[in-house]
């Protein structure tokens, strides 16, 4: 599966992507403040309702903007895999248990 966008606002695209069953959120923001923090919020929260089931990010390497969204958009860490290019990844996931 591609890259499938999910969510369409003029501040930022959400796709969804599969890997290894696991169900990967991608998030390109166009315009940060805001409104667009509590869209995002929203948005998260409607794809794990929506599907089910636990969504997963990758983190960018080096790049501690990036963890600092995926903390407080509520993803946790779980560890590493490997991806498709046989590169490392920290993953994190929302939608287990207790951290929505």
């Amino acid at each position: 599966m591609d890259k499938v966008p999910v969510i369409e606002d003029e501040a930022f695209t959400a796709y969804l992507e599969e890997y290894s069953n696991l169900l990967f959120v991608h998030c390109d923001v166009y315009k940060w403040n805001k409104t667009t923090n509590k869209k995002m919020k929203e948005g998260l929260d409607f794809l794990v309702r929506k599907y089910n089931q636990p969504i997963f990010a990758a983190q960018i390497d080096n790049d501690n903007k990036h963890r600092k969204f995926l903390d407080m958009y509520g993803f946790k860490y779980v560890g590493v895999i490997k991806d498709f290019e046989g590169d490392n990844r920290t993953i994190f996931v929302k939608g287990v248990n207790d951290n929505g």
